[in-house]
Formats: C-alpha cells, sequence, structure tokens
C-alpha cells in the first residue's frame, strides 16, 4: 500500500517563508537515496505563507524507517522554530 506524509509548513512572516523554499531547493537528497521514497513535491501559497511538502511511500514502513533514521535527523536540522509544521500520513489511492 503506498502512503503520503502530507506536512503543512506556516511560516511566521516573508522572510522565514523565503527561507524554507530555499531550504527545499538545496537539500542534501538524503531521502532520495531511502528505501521505498517515490517522490517528493512541495505546494507553495505565497499569500498565506505556506508550504505543503507531500512525500510518497512503497509501504508504511519504509515511511517509519526514514522518519526514524539518521539520515531524517541530518535533514531536518537547523530547521528553525518561526514556522508551525503538522504531518499527516495518507493511504494513497489510485483513481
Amino acid at each position: 500500500m503506498v502512503v503520503a506524509i502530507v506536512n503543512r509548513i506556516v511560516a511566521e512572516d516573508e522572510e522565514v517563508f523565503d527561507r524554507i523554499i530555499e531550504r527545499f531547493k538545496n537539500r542534501a537528497r538524503l531521502v532520495d537515496r531511502m528505501p521505498g521514497f517515490m517522490g517528493i513535491e512541495l505546494f507553495v501559497n505565497r499569500e498565506r505563507r505556506e508550504v505543503l511538502v507531500i512525500t510518497r511511500w512503497r509501504s508504511r514502513e519504509d515511511m517509519e524507517r526514514w522518519l526514524e533514521s539518521a539520515e531524517f535527523r541530518m535533514a531536518h536540522r537547523g530547521g528553525g522554530s518561526r514556522a508551525s509544521s503538522e504531518g499527516i500520513v495518507y493511504e494513497v489511492i489510485e483513481v
């Protein structure tokens, strides 16, 4: 079963918003090498200073291995606290 994590990030101000976008553009791509990783997409709403990050995984177990990995911790260090973030896991159903 394919799953997706939808992470909603809302920045406090325009400067933080721009920094979030730049971090994703210049990411280390550690997740790209993880078993079961299928892709990442960013959806950006400048008026709301909101970013939706969607990652897709072949299985929930693959996703959980990423979330528990040293690579995950490395990829997410130094993110700062001037943005709120919430992640939700969804089952992907093809239509």
